[in-house]
């Protein structure tokens, strides 16, 4: 498809580019970022938007030899599409590919909020059947599912911004099956397990102060999370030979990506006595329910004297990550009065 428009398209990105990472954002830039050029696209112009740092994913980290750039297709008001006419010019575009200062990029995928949002990745290659042959390095038979929605739903798992951490092959993988309740609901639905040891291990790559229990993971075509248990059990259930035991609900297509990428781990919170927590003890044991709905009253007593003495409430909410600016703010305002720290007040008071 042909623009009307004409810029210097590789400049302004590499100009772009430039004034992000001469700018404050450089701080937070680090090798697990990768600067991608954007673009709004209507039936008539093209847009240029400046590159956006977005984490880096596996996609990225395997076709880092070439180009993407996100196309945003929308209405001439830059708003969202409206109207089936409107998508013709779309079906053009993903059909034919987009021809930006004489380099034509050619659709890649699409996630399914990325649909929704009239979003898709594409790529500079020489053509869509190049385009093509680099989808099937990713996912290895992609006559195996049912739809395109469903091949694309599986695509975008290779774009899950992750960190990389290191291989692990299938020789060192261990299968079992799910768990089913009598109604058929699957109850270890993509949860695999891993030994305390390389929990450890991973948990030294990506710098954390304290262990995890949980990790939210991509590998191969392996989409899940992996809880961390005692080396004893975990040997006992997988065998001393394997690192990763994976169910089958984790696997989605297949791949001979093996590095394991790290989506999110779980982390430390604070935790409150709360009615919630009062109702998960109780069906431990009924015996403890009163003393703890007396405990829990209590706090509630304590508690509430932060909505009514100033220097209890500033206490509570040098608690928060925010604690530098209520210094800053208690100069000038009575938190008790002014909106937006009050909301704070009740809010911690409708947690706890």
């Amino acid at each position: 498809m042909h623009l009307c428009y004409w810029f210097d398209y590789d400049s302004i990105l590499k100009t772009s580019g430039d004034i992000v990472l001469d700018s404050s954002i450089r701080d937070i830039l680090n090798a697990n970022n990768f600067l991608v050029g954007s673009v709004a696209v209507t039936p008539t112009r093209a847009v240029y938007y400046p590159v956006m740092p977005v984490k880096m994913n596996r996609l990225f980290r395997k076709f880092s030899d070439y180009e993407f750039v996100i196309v945003n297709f929308r209405d001439e008001n830059l708003r969202k599409l409206q109207g089936e006419k409107s998508f013709d010019f779309v079906n053009i575009v993903l059909n034919n590919g987009l021809e930006l200062n004489g380099k034509v990029y050619y659709f890649f995928c699409a996630s399914a909020s990325e649909q929704r949002s009239h979003r898709a990745l594409f790529i500079d290659c020489n053509s869509i059947e190049e385009a093509t042959k680099l989808r099937s390095q990713i996912i290895l038979n992609q006559h195996e599912f049912d739809s395109v929605p469903q091949y694309l739903s599986r695509l975008s798992l290779f774009c899950s911004a992750d960190t990389p951490t290191f291989d692990i092959l299938p020789e060192k993988w261990a299968f079992v099956e799910d768990v089913y309740a009598e109604n058929g609901d699957c109850l270890t639905e993509g949860a695999g397990l891993i030994g305390f040891s390389l929990a450890c291990r991973i948990a030294d790559l990506l710098q954390c102060s304290d262990i995890p229990s949980a990790y939210q993971i991509r590998i191969s075509g392996v989409k899940g999370v992996l809880l961390a248990v005692d080396d004893a059990f975990f040997n006992k259930v997988a065998g001393t030979d394997k690192d990763i035991l994976e169910r089958k609900s984790m696997k989605r297509f297949e791949s001979d990506d093996y590095n394991l990428g790290v989506v999110s781990y779980s982390r430390f919170l604070p935790a409150t006595l709360n009615r919630e927590i009062i109702t998960l003890l109780e069906s431990i044991h009924s015996d403890v329910v009163e003393e703890l709905h007396v405990l829990h009253e209590r706090v509630l007593s304590r508690n509430i004297e932060m909505l009514i003495d100033p220097r209890l409430a500033a206490r509570k909410l040098e608690t928060l990550q925010i604690s530098w600016k209520v210094k800053q703010v208690q100069q000038y305002f009575d938190l008790l009065n002014e909106p937006f720290w009050l909301r704070v007040l009740k809010k911690l008071f409708e947690v706890n």
